[in-house]
């Protein structure tokens, strides 16, 4: 953050609105970690499968930790997290993973009084979008992604009550 982030930042002044989100990154994480201090064969080297008990506690504590470096740095600039969206495949159970780590966001963003950005449970059913196993092709999801990140950014810039258009005559 200190090295690429703020500098940029500060080029540019003080963000209206911050969308946080760190998932498949987070899920290949697990992996490569179990790969690297767990012995071979093991189950937990699979790159799609579900979470440990353990790994759900530990992304909760970084993520606490992130949110709150993140307001540190930005006082008063409204944060948002994006939920993940499931892999077009479901190899290993893979997208239990995924719902656990969107569940085990929404305890820790509720908490930390984080509104959470519903992309993965509104992209639910939509998977003939996707481009790959996780990215979306151009179209309407990811126009609706675009509706959604501004109508966010609307109501942060200009509060909520601002953000409801007047009925139509």
């Amino acid at each position: 953050m200190e090295a690429y982030w703020l500098p940029d930042v500060e080029e540019i002044g003080k963000p209206d609105l911050i969308v946080l989100n760190s998932f498949f990154w987070d899920l290949r994480y697990f992996t490569l970690r179990a790969k690297h201090f767990i012995p071979s064969p093991s189950p937990l080297h699979a790159t799609e499968r579900p979470l440990t008990y353990f790994e759900l506690v530990w992304h909760r504590s970084r993520v606490r930790d992130f949110v709150e470096l993140v307001r540190g740095k930005f006082p008063g600039v409204p944060v948002m997290w994006k939920t993940g969206q499931k892999r077009e495949s479901n190899r290993g159970y893979g997208n239990a993973a995924v719902y656990q780590l969107n569940q085990s966001l929404r305890a820790v963003l509720k908490k930390l009084n984080v509104p959470v950005f519903e992309w993965g449970a509104l992209i639910t059913g939509e998977l003939q979008c996707n481009d790959d196993d996780q990215h979306l092709k151009p179209g309407a999801p990811a126009r609706l992604w675009a509706d959604m990140a501004f109508w966010y950014l609307r109501r942060a810039v200009t509060g909520w009550e601002k953000c409801i258009d007047p009925p139509l005559s």
